[in-house]
This record gives C-alpha cells, structure tokens and sequence, in this order.
C-alpha cells in the first residue's frame, strides 16, 4: 500500500487551513486491503502520520500524531483524495519570500524548479525525514511507504501588481487585500455590483475598486483544478467553512518587465490580427485599428484553499465593468470582447527573459493552439455582459480584450472636458520652469486616463511649463472639480487664477488658467570708465598721424559698445591723433585693462604713458595717457664779418680745405663761402695785374 500526493494548480495569495497562502496538499492511497475502508462513518483502516522518536520538531510534542482524513465533499473524483491536517505547517510562501531553492517547512520541504518572483513558480513535492506514516488494520500496525512520483507538482501562479484597478495604491497586494483582485461570485444578478469601496468588514476602501463580476447558479457543482484531475470539490478554509468561489479578475500577463508585459499583449493582438485567420485559432481576423483596449485574465478560484483555480459545471454569466471614460455615456460607444481559448497562465523562469519564444511556445504550438472568439455582448447598467458556456474542465476561463471605440452618431454628449493651462509673466519669470499642478475631481472613483491627463481615484499630478496646457476629455458631466498649483504665490511669484474651481459641463471645454508673474527691480550695476588720449609733442612731431591703440579686458565675455569702443571678447582697438582721446563707459567694475599702442617708441619718437594697466573702479573714470615726443638739433648760427681762414698744418693727408668747425651739418654753406672767396681772390689779381700793366705803359 502506498500514499502519493497528487499536483496542485493555485494563484500567488488565498487564505488557506494552514494560513500560509498555499492549497491544502492531497493524496491518493493505493493498494489497500480489500474491503478496507478509510473513510466513512466505520473505517477500518486508520492511517496516522507520527514523527521519528528522536526528531524534534519546534511548536510540537515529540508524542504527537495526525490521522488522514478525506476532504469534505470529494465529489466527482474516481479515487478518494485525503490530506493530513498539520502537514504544511512551517512552509510559508508569502510576499515573495521564497527563493531559488525554494520552501522548508515542519515535514515538507518544496524544492523550485522555476520560480519566476513573488513566490510564483513550479514546486516539486519533497517529504522530510522527520516523521513516517503507520497503518492500523485488524489489531495490526504496518508501515506505509509514500511515494513522490516526478511528475508530481505544486505550480503557484504569477498575479500582477496591478489588480482590477490596473493600478494599485502603494503597500497594496493579493495577500492582504484580496478584494483588489477577487470578487466572490453571486447567484442571482441583482446582486451584482461592479464597483466597489469597502472591504469584507464594511471599513472604506483606500481606493475604489471596479471589478468584474460572475453570476453561477446556486446548483453548480465546481471541482479544483479541473474535473479529470481528481482533485474532487473545493474545500473551506476549515472542516465547518464552506469554499469561498471567486472570480479572479487580473491584469494581463507580464513576466520579468513591463517591456515584456507590452510584448505579450503584441503578440495577443498579433495573433488576432493575423494568426486568427488559421482554422486552427478560430477562422476569424480582428483588427484593433481605431479601438481602444483592456487586456484582462479571468479565472475561478478559491480563496479559501490558497486561491486553487476550479472549474463549474454551469454556465458562467460575466460582468465586465465599463472603461472609465464611457461610464457615464457607455451608450455613446460600441464594444467588442475577443477571447484567447486555451492560453493559460502559466510560467517557467527559462522563459522570464524569453519574451518571444514564449509568446510563439502559447500562441502556436501544436496541439496547443490558442483560439480567438468575439463573444455576443450585452450592455446593462450594471457592465458589459456575456455568457462563458459551460466547462467542467476550466477551459472556457483565460485570457480575455475588452475593445471599446465612439459609435459613428452618438447620442447627445454626456461629459466635458477640463483644460489646465499656464502661463508665466515678468522680467524673472522662469519661461522653462516645471510648475506642478494636482486635479481633484468629486467622483473618486474616476481613474485611468482621460484624454492627456492620468487620474487614481479622482486625483491627477502632473506638471506644466509657460505656454503649456493639458486636457482631460469625456469627464462625466456634473461633477465638481478643483485645480490647485504646489508653487503658486511661492519664491516671489504672484499668482492669478481663473475657474480653477467649477463644475464639468456636458459639450463645454472648461479652462482654468494659472498666471505666475514675477517682477525683479535690477540693482544699479557697478560700472567705471576707461580713457584713452593721446599727445604729440617735439619739433619733429607728426599731429595729423594716427596711432593705433588696443584695450584688452580681462572679462572675455565683453562685447558690443561701450560709448566710443566697440569691444569684441574683451578687446577694443582704434586709431587717436595728437589732442584726441576715446572712452569706454559703463564697463564692470572689477576687470582689469591693459592699453597698448601699437608704434611706441618706434620712428624716432620717444613714447611715455600713464596707468595703461590697472582695474575698473566703481563711479571712477580711469584715463591712460600716452606721449609720443620726436625732437631735431637746429645749427649754430655764423659770423659773416669774419672772413674764412684755411688752417694748414703739416699733418700728412690732411684735407688743408677742410674747416676745423667740427660740425658738418652744413657743408654746402662752407663750400658756397669757399668759392665766394676764391671769385675774390681772382678778382683783387685781376685788379692787380690791370694797375701793373698801367704803370708800364
């Protein structure tokens, strides 16, 4: 005789008998006696769990036994399934606590074989030396061996983060706050309720929640994990507590990224677009061009035997609730809801990365092929309603796209919009500041997006520069709403408002306009100036020559015209005459100058200058003076009485016609008087010879 423990399929969360979110674990015994009975009002086998003489396990006496029991209402399975009370006791998997080597309690341990985060993976089922099982039949005691073949499994499915609202609020996961995930089926339709704001105590939701509902008949009969598994019906969270059955209404599938959550929904939409036209999918193409869309995943559960998934024998009516933007006008538009038959959530962490592979593995593998139906849709006020058929099976729970888009002539228009627009005035007002504004509408339970703004629970940020605007579309006529801005009248800017506060008006554009001004008086700058002259003086002097000047300043960023320079990076440069002069105004107190001339010293003139370097001074006005001199040596006057006498000396190559004035800047005035003395010397011979000749006759 043997006990084998036999594979279960659950979602990440679900309270559960040993409070640690994991499904009770069956078994099946096999090889018993004939006519041997366990269960029973007489059984006649007794088969009891013990642990080992010398284990010892924390929170039990090492005397303690646990008999097998057969669960509760164990219709529809071929073979009895069992479970002992205590045996999951210490295994806890809980908030993604579990890792790579998976889960060690009292007397199982649960070994990973893909884990792919959250605590979501495929389990293998272990049992711990600590304890033995032992069989009382006819006074006889034996031992029973437990056999844990390798295809048996414990699979923990993936859940989002994301819930019914696609977005939770902070701190809010399946464990501790199932109603964002789960909804417990109803019986009759008036009892449907797609929005809901407290919790199962009656204490206020932190954020309302809409979520889709499911109407079963109250004969259904339901079984975990599918009818042929022959796990039998749902269990209570006790032996006096009934199974809690509950729709798990979910985001789409996403595995490591939201990278990877888009690529799944692509390949959703890919193999609807195209893959569809295969008999093999359902015969049929669907095209989201021009629709809006809403990935889901659907399934029975029950969320008080660690969110196990079940199946029913009965015909499932579904609620969906209606997009946010078409609530209030769901009349105004037009929907459609295509069904992925046959693609189930399940994972392997050698896929987490894998987008592709395990989007063509689901979609297209042979014999796994994924079908694509458009259900017939009923609008109520209550949601969108359908009709899933039955499924003893599970099949006809999975993947679900509500598609939504305006009808071509709608009835008149039930909603408004809400534009939020800026604008920034004065000599300081920053033109490219982010400014950050918070929508509050009446109606909390407005979320998701409208037109350009996102809101959770009637409440929007987001921020704007000058010039910028957003607008919320299709907000429902008649609630209120309040715009408020985080830095009005803030670091010296005041601000104006105007129908930041009103009412949505059905067909009106309502604009609140937020107007920050901010006027700065600019401090008198502190400037000095800066002159340049220039003189010329000597006899030999050039007053109408121009002279070339350069200022350079030490502040690089200077250019433009200050007064008579004209500067281009810190430099001026510019001719001045003999008595001109030219002046740099306003210049930054604080840099420093430097004057050069560009012919100093240079053409016989001798140049000195005063303060051609120095620093820019507050109300002061610098002046660089540069002199250029250039004087010649006039000659000495002569005395014309006194005649001129050659010196003669016996000095070899001595020029006797040289005059010793050791001076000969005026050579051609002592030759001019050379041959005048000459002409006079011939004359008075001319004269002398005539008187001789006189004489003698």
């Amino acid at each position: 005789m043997t006990i084998t423990p036999v594979s279960v399929t659950s979602y990440v969360g679900g309270q559960s008998a040993s409070g640690n979110h994991i499904p009770t674990l069956r078994f099946k015994v096999e090889g018993l006696p004939e006519g041997a009975a366990i269960a029973g009002t007489n059984p006649s086998m007794v088969i009891t769990m013990h642990l080992e003489n010398d284990k010892v396990v924390e929170g039990h006496e090492s005397e303690e036994s646990w008999t097998l029991l057969p669960l509760k209402a164990d219709t529809g399975a071929e073979t009895p399934i069992y479970y002992f009370p205590t045996l999951e006791s210490g295994l806890k998997l809980d908030k993604g606590n579990s890792d790579d080597l998976g889960l060690t309690g009292d007397f199982l341990k649960m070994t990973s074989i893909s884990n792919t985060g959250s605590s979501a993976g495929r389990y293998k089922i272990e049992l711990t030396g600590d304890w033995y099982i032992t069989a009382e039949y006819e006074g006889q005691s034996y031992r029973v061996q437990v056999e844990t073949p390798e295809d048996v499994y414990y699979t923990s499915r993936y859940v989002s983060n994301k819930g019914n609202n696609g977005d939770l609020p902070d701190g809010v996961d399946i464990y501790d706050n199932p109603e964002y995930f789960l909804s417990p089926i109803v019986t009759d339709e008036d009892d449907v309720t797609t929005l809901v704001t407290t919790d199962a105590e009656g204490n206020p939701l932190d954020k309302p929640v809409r979520r889709g509902v499911v109407v079963i008949p109250e004969d259904a009969a339901f079984y975990t994990n599918g009818k042929s598994s022959g796990l039998g019906s749902p269990i209570g969270i006790d032996e006096d507590s009934e199974p809690l059955i509950s729709l798990f209404f979910d985001d789409t599938v996403s595995l490591s990224s939201e990278v990877d959550d888009k690529k799944i929904e692509e390949y959703q939409m890919k193999h609807a677009q195209e893959c569809a036209a295969d008999s093999r999918f359902g015969g049929e193409t669907y095209s989201f061009d021009g629709w809006d869309y809403n990935f889901r995943y659907l399934d029975l559960v029950n969320a008080s035997d660690g969110n196990s998934w079940v199946s029913c024998d009965k015909d499932i009516t579904v609620y969906w609730p209606y997009p946010f933007a078409t609530m209030d006008c769901y009349e105004d538009y037009e929907y459609q809801i295509l069904h992925f038959k046959g693609m189930e959530r399940e994972y392997s962490a050698s896929l987490s990365d894998k987008a592709d592979e395990w989007g063509e593995a689901i979609m297209h593998a042979l014999g796994n092929e994924v079908k694509v139906e458009k259900l017939d849709v009923e609008l109520t006020e209550k949601g969108l309603k359908f009709v899933l058929p039955a499924d003893e099976e599970g099949n006809n729970m999975s993947p679900f796209v509500l598609m939504w888009k305006p009808v071509d002539n709608p009835e008149p228009e039930k909603y408004g919009s809400l534009t939020v627009s800026k604008m920034v005035a004065g000599n300081a007002g920053e033109k490219d500041k982010d400014f950050h504004f918070i929508v509050t509408l009446g109606d909390t339970t407005i979320t998701g997006t409208y037109g350009e703004i996102k809101f959770t629970g009637g409440m929007a940020e987001f921020t704007l520069r000058h010039g910028e605007s957003k607008t919320a579309a299709n907000l429902p006529a008649g609630i209120e709403y309040e715009v408020t801005e985080t830095e009005e009248n803030q670091d010296g800017y005041v601000t104006s408002k105007t129908d930041d506060t009103g009412t949505i008006t059905k067909g009106v554009k309502e604009t609140a306009v937020f107007t920050n001004t901010k006027d700065v008086t600019p401090p008198e700058p502190e400037t000095g100036d800066l002159t340049v002259s220039k003189i010329v003086t000597g006899n030999a002097g050039d007053k109408n020559k121009d002279f070339n000047f350069t200022v350079t300043l030490s502040d690089k960023t200077i250019s433009g015209v200050y007064g008579d320079l004209e500067f281009t990076d810190g430099v001026a440069t510019f001719t001045l005459k003999h008595g001109e002069s030219k002046t740099a105004i306003n210049l930054s107190a604080g840099i420093d100058y430097e004057v050069t001339e560009t012919e100093e010293n240079q053409d016989g003139y001798v140049t000195s200058k005063k303060d051609d370097t120095g620093t820019i001074t507050k109300d002061v006005k610098g002046t660089a003076v540069f002199i250029n001199a250039k004087d010649v040596t006039p000659p000495e006057p002569e005395n014309p009485d006194k005649p001129y006498t050659p010196v003669i000396t016996d000095t070899p190559n001595q020029d006797v016609l040289t005059p010793k004035t050791g001076d000969n800047t005026n050579l051609k005035f002592y030759m001019s008087l050379f041959i005048m003395s000459g002409l006079f010397l011939v004359i008075l011979e001319v004269m002398y010879r005539k008187r001789i000749c006189k004489k003698d006759n």
